[in-house]
């Protein structure tokens, strides 16, 4: 069994038994959207995901870095929600980019409220160098956040671009 297309194809190469594609599902009744205070006129970017070099969101760094510069008058604030090994390089990369005040690195939050904090956000990201199937997508899709997201592994088997979010290149 594998969870997307993506990982059968990676996964034929090591066997030559049938391979049944079999999706994670997503929890309807838990994943859905809340209503929650938004924070006036602020555009608010973010990601739940664990803080590792594969999930890029350096990168996600970088272009909110370019976002902000390129619309100066506009208000944007950038929340990444997880732990891991690169929290203090995202948080020094921030600093660096001038835009530290913006970016939330929130550390890891109960999964109850996960469904909460997607739903604060305008827009969620995953900017994977690497992703076998995309859970964090197909929740944020679950809470009617509209999903930006790497064209790699299993993600465009959920982020369908231009209907449910929009798919670019890795990095």
């Amino acid at each position: 069994f594998s969870t997307s297309h993506d990982m059968a194809k990676e996964t034929a190469k090591y066997t030559n038994k049938d391979i049944a594609v079999v999706p994670f599902g997503v929890d309807l009744k838990t994943f859905k959207p809340v209503d929650v205070e938004k924070s006036g006129d602020i555009i608010t970017i973010g990601i739940i995901k664990t803080l590792e070099l594969c999930y890029g969101i350096n990168y996600l760094i970088d272009a909110f870095a370019m976002l902000v510069s390129n619309h100066p008058k506009q208000t944007f604030e950038l929340n990444i929600i997880g732990l891991g090994s690169q929290k203090e390089a995202l948080e020094q990369q921030a600093n660096e980019l001038g835009i530290g005040e913006q970016v939330h690195l929130l550390g890891r939050v109960p999964h109850e409220t996960v469904p909460a904090h997607f739903s604060k956000m305008d827009i969620v990201v995953i900017p994977s160098l690497e992703e076998s199937f995309g859970v964090a997508a197909a929740e944020a899709l679950a809470c009617e956040r509209p999903v930006i997201a790497s064209n790699i592994g299993g993600l465009p088997e959920i982020v369908i671009d231009g209907e449910n979010g929009f798919l670019c290149e890795a990095e």
